[in-house]
């Protein structure tokens, strides 16, 4: 009978303990200025596409609570690494791979593009673009975090700075030839920036169509994956998918 009973509180215990953590909110970090996914607003609050993706999804879809938090990009990384939240969108990259669970739906597809300044002398070159190794001889710039750079251009010339802000300012002075960059995100940043006819897109050049999928870190306890994948794969098919997505373009 007695160890009947302490059976009973052990599953008593482990049932309460799983339940518990399964009630708080699923903790999301965000890069915090990376508009129009994601960016931290005047009043403290995380807004942009990511952000309405995942409150319809999980908020609404999978009725889970959902707290997002905005960071530096690096920083927001370095917690999903050490597992102080939860999760995170971003590109799959073999580093993170080591320390998150990945989602198999894209939250998002992005198409990937070269921006350069506007009076590049060597832009036709850039407009025959056939792979990043023709590319050596050219300097890149970006903000620290940037998996994608750090996988894809590790043996050119690449120079990181604190944020996109300052990548495109300093991509405006011509104190660097190339910046690989989400479209819409580019264009977004260049307009409130006021530097869209100081730093262009290559025309008719996609470097790669990327998608960010949600990343849970390896040390939480939010087992979501296969829930969030069949829901984000339904919602991806309705109209209100695209209606979210038009709402930012510019």
């Amino acid at each position: 009978m007695k160890h009947f009973l302490s059976f009973l509180l052990l599953f008593f215990y482990l049932f309460t303990f799983v339940h518990a953590d399964d009630d708080k909110p699923l903790r999301v970090v965000y890069f915090d200025n990376y508009a129009p996914y994601s960016w931290l607003d005047d009043d403290g609050n995380m807004r942009g596409v990511f952000i309405d993706i995942l409150d319809t999804v999980i908020g609404e879809k999978m009725d889970r609570s959902i707290e997002h938090i905005g960071l530096p990009w690096a920083r927001a990384q370095q917690y999903i690494r050490n597992g102080e939240y939860d999760a995170m969108v971003a590109p799959i990259t073999r580093d993170r791979r080591g320390y998150a669970d990945i989602s198999q739906q894209p939250v998002l597809n992005s198409r990937m593009a070269f921006f350069t300044y506007s009076s590049h002398p060597r832009m036709n070159e850039f407009k025959n673009y056939r792979a990043l190794e023709d590319l050596k001889s050219f300097n890149f710039i970006t903000q620290i975090g940037d998996g994608w750079a750090q996988e894809h251009l590790q043996d050119m010339e690449v120079l990181y700075v604190r944020d996109l802000n300052t990548v495109l300012k300093l991509l405006g002075l011509g104190r660097a030839d190339l910046f690989v960059e989400a479209s819409l995100v580019a264009h977004w940043n260049l307009k409130q920036l006021d530097l869209s006819k100081k730093v262009t897109e290559v025309e008719d050049v996609t470097i790669e169509i990327t998608p960010f999928h949600l990343m849970v870190s390896k040390k939480s306890k939010k087992n979501i994956l296969a829930d969030f994948d069949k829901h984000m794969q339904a919602f991806v098919q309705t109209d209100a998918f695209g209606h979210l997505l038009e709402q930012y373009k510019q």
